[in-house]
């Protein structure tokens, strides 16, 4: 147990990785991964980049990372882990089975540790899903590739948000007693505290309210997400998508000049059209972080979460549109 997953990630990192080894990170991918590898364990981050145009969801094949592994070999890289988000942030997308497993099968070729964020595992809520498409942790695969190499993080934080949000409670999941015993060299420091240990055993043991509440959140949040991408659609605004997180990755390309435009005409200083429309949309009243923030290398691309009461997720969507149809005059 840590004080967090970004913890349980930094030590993970820190077990698996001397200073200047690198891992492989699919992007867009959230901010704070950044911190969790490069500063304590001082590794290198490598981008795997998908893009919207290749149909994925931004999730990447196989293919995608066979090749940017080999490539940062040939750079003279040593690739050490593979860290990936399931369900995915900031897109909402699930990995599907078939994927992952061909993932898995890659790394453990290479003999590459596999380390899969699942922080949002339990809030996933689309159900016309395959089973291929459907959520399923990494553990319950049955034949798993390379178990050794396959670990696991979660936290309390996400998927039991309302009750147990700011908990600080991570966990690192692993089937190899080695890497345990060596992240517990670097976890003594991110302990979690007594009264916090007994008070989660305590919930986890109440196994009917932890279904009743992963049952009653999953109708929420499918809810309040297919609320919002109706919005979206009536407005003809693109968005991927998702099937668990509290989020949407939106696309609001077209309006980045009209962005830029009106910011120059109003003396806004902005170091880039994606950071113009940001600007407008908080100067608006709403912050919606913007795809910079999850290194994404396509432009116009922004998060809106939608796991807040719907009255403040509407009143949010009702500025963000008035910025919209305000640009929609300047294109």
């Amino acid at each position: 147990l840590t004080n967090g997953c970004s913890s349980a990630i930094s030590v993970m990192i820190q077990t698996l990785c001397n200073s200047g080894d690198s891992v492989l990170l699919p992007a867009p991918y959230y901010g704070g991964f950044s911190f969790d590898v490069t500063n304590v364990a001082e590794a290198k981050i490598i981008p795997v980049v998908s893009r919207f145009s290749e149909s994925t969801n931004f999730i990447p094949t196989a293919e995608k990372i066979r090749t940017a592994y080999f490539q940062a070999i040939a750079n003279g890289e040593s690739v050490k882990v593979l860290l990936l988000c399931n369900p995915y942030n900031p897109t909402g997308a699930i990995i599907t089975r078939s994927n992952l497993l061909e993932i898995l099968k890659f790394a453990a070729t290479e003999k590459i540790h596999v380390i899969v964020d699942e922080i949002y595992g339990l809030s996933t809520w689309d159900q016309a899903l395959s089973e291929d498409e459907k959520w399923e942790s990494v553990y319950s695969i049955e034949q798993l590739p390379d178990p050794e190499r396959t670990h696991i993080c979660w936290s309390f934080s996400k998927d039991f948000r309302f009750d147990l949000s700011g908990a600080r409670c991570g966990t690192i999941i692993s089937r190899n007693p080695d890497f345990i015993k060596a992240a517990m060299t670097f976890a003594h420091t991110t302990t979690i505290c007594n009264f916090l240990d007994e008070a989660l055993t305590n919930v986890l043991q109440d196994r009917a309210w932890i279904d009743s509440f992963i049952h009653d959140n999953a109708l929420y949040l499918a809810d309040n997400y297919f609320k919002l991408t109706s919005i979206l659609s009536e407005h003809g605004i693109n968005f991927i998508k998702a099937s668990g997180g509290f989020f949407a990755w939106v696309d609001f390309s077209p309006f980045l000049k009209g962005a830029r435009h009106f910011c120059s005409i109003k003396n806004i200083t902005a170091s880039s059209d994606e950071e113009a429309l940001f600007l407008l949309f908080l100067q608006a009243g709403t912050y919606i972080a913007r795809g910079a923030a999850f290194y994404s290398e396509e432009p116009g691309w922004f998060r809106i979460l939608f796991a807040s009461n719907w009255d403040v997720v509407s009143l949010a969507m009702e500025r963000v549109l008035g910025v919209i149809s305000l640009l929609s005059k300047e294109i």
